[in-house]
């Protein structure tokens, strides 16, 4: 898998890292509603997420090599 991810809830930085290229990433709220997606052509990436509400969301990394990693984010 070698995705790894950081989240600082003081200044709303997602940080994700892998040792392959990421290819994307998206991000859904509870509902399953799509409230961002990028396309990806590095190792790394830092996102600012200060502009999503308070909650629960799934994030999904995709690498080039079709891994994929799930979890779980919750924004205060």
């Amino acid at each position: 898998e070698n995705i790894d991810y950081t989240f600082n809830q003081e200044s709303n930085i997602l940080r994700v890292d892998s040792e392959e290229l990421l290819s994307e990433i998206e991000i859904h709220n509870i509902l399953g509603q799509q409230v961002l997606f990028e396309n990806l052509n590095s190792n790394s990436i830092n996102l600012d997420l200060s502009n999503l509400s308070s909650g629960v969301y799934i994030v999904n990394v995709e690498g080039n090599n079709s891994k994929t990693k799930t979890f779980k984010l919750a924004i205060k």
